[in-house]
């Protein structure tokens, strides 16, 4: 069996303050889009903070396109 690759998101989902329910480090928080932002190969990736504590989670991806830190979707 091969393994398949993860789609990598080139196109953002979400505009600069909407709110979103993102997983970072194995926990699950929810806060505003701060910054759009691209890898350098092109992966569309976000900046998000949190109300409660005021910390900001760069580097976000799309449904687990990235291992440490995505952004639900659906």
């Amino acid at each position: 069996m091969t393994k398949s690759k993860k789609q990598i998101p080139k196109r953002h989902k979400f505009k600069i303050g909407d709110v979103v329910t993102f997983k970072f480090a194995g926990s699950w928080h929810k806060g505003p889009v701060v910054e759009l932002t691209y890898d350098n190969d092109g992966h569309a990736t976000y900046t998000a903070t949190t109300s409660a504590n005021g910390r900001i989670y760069p580097c976000l991806g799309i449904d687990q396109s990235k291992e440490v830190g995505w952004v639900q979707s659906r």
